[in-house]
């Protein structure tokens, strides 16, 4: 029965074939907080594309464009292969596509891109592949921590205030500058501690063995440059498409055209398929920046670690993509 499961399981995701589930072509693993929800409200038109069911204890078994799959994957499966593929077989057996000659899964869960274990667990699965195909949305950093901070402000649920947080381990007030400010200090740490490929594991170990609580890595999930290093352990740079937040805001279908179409194309997605805009959207309501706001913060955080980090995206881009002159 194992053997059979890991079989049904490799089959589904490396031939695709109709009545075998329908395993993931096309994932939009990134960045939170940078535009995936309209990204895949573009993608979702099209008739042949089907998305999975959510994992999460809110929306479990309801169609949603994030399944959470592997970020609620208890640990037993995460060290065990049987049980990894058992629960596999049911995580595919969920998009709602299998029937479909010619359709396509799509897996949307922005925050996998930041999550070190998440790649490594596409590969042992299977799920992750050759023909895997990985969209990236990258928003400007600093714009990305407020959002962050807001949704996690928003999650706890009592009304507070974004600069009346305490979030400082021993429950002292720390406004968001405050503690942007500490927890850059915190990232230099760990990134000067280990190799540009390591980095992003080296500093997701050290941040979680601080007592920062819920928004303790929403700053260095702007540091873009180590989770792709770390993401290119495991997979191809053909297999990515990295797309620039700003420029997805203010012309979203061209945006797509220029660099997004090969990722599409491979999963048998052209961009002729896609309708010319979307409504009702935090993107077409132009609610992508806050270049207004803390800009005493801005100026820090960019001046103390983004200019450099965002230097060595754009090196990276250029070498392993051929993106000159990327502007988030």
């Amino acid at each position: 029965g194992n053997s059979r499961t890991r079989e049904y399981v490799l089959k589904a995701c490396r031939d695709h074939p109709v009545g075998f589930g329908n395993c993931p072509q096309l994932f939009v693993i990134g960045t939170q907080k940078g535009g995936t929800t309209t990204l895949a409200r573009w993608i979702e038109t099209v008739e042949r594309v089907g998305f999975g069911t959510s994992y999460t204890k809110n929306h479990y078994g309801q169609r949603k464009k994030e399944t959470h799959f592997y970020t609620e994957l208890p640990e037993e499966a995460r060290t065990n292969a049987t049980e990894l593929y058992a629960r596999t077989r049911g995580y595919i057996d969920g998009f709602g596509v299998k029937e479909k000659r010619g359709s396509v899964a799509v897996e949307g869960t922005p925050s996998y891109m930041a999550l070190t274990y998440v790649p490594e667990l596409l590969v042992r699965s299977g799920v992750g592949n050759r023909q895997s195909r990985f969209l990236i949305i990258l928003r400007d950093p600093v714009d990305r921590f407020v959002s962050g901070v807001n949704m996690v402000t928003g999650l706890r649920g009592k009304g507070e205030s974004i600069d009346a947080l305490k979030f400082h381990p021993e429950g002292k007030k720390e406004n968001i500058e405050e503690f942007g400010m500490r927890m850059q200090e915190e990232i230099a740490k760990c990134r000067s501690s280990a190799a540009d490929h390591e980095r992003h594991k080296a500093c997701t170990t050290h941040l979680n063995r601080k007592d920062h609580g819920d928004a303790i890595d929403q700053l260095y999930r702007g540091v873009y440059v180590d989770q792709l290093r770390w993401w290119l352990n495991f997979f191809e740079p053909d297999q990515f498409c990295i797309l620039a937040s700003s420029r997805f805001a203010t012309e979203p279908l061209k945006a797509l055209s220029q660099h997004a179409s090969r990722c599409l194309n491979d999963v048998g997605i052209k961009i002729s398929d896609l309708p010319r805009e979307v409504e009702n959207s935090n993107v077409a309501r132009k609610k992508y920046s806050f270049e207004d706001s803390y800009p005493n913060l801005r100026a820090k955080l960019n001046k103390n670690l983004f200019d450099a980090t965002n230097r060595e995206l754009k090196d990276l881009l250029r070498e392993k993509w051929g993106i000159e002159n990327f502007a988030i």
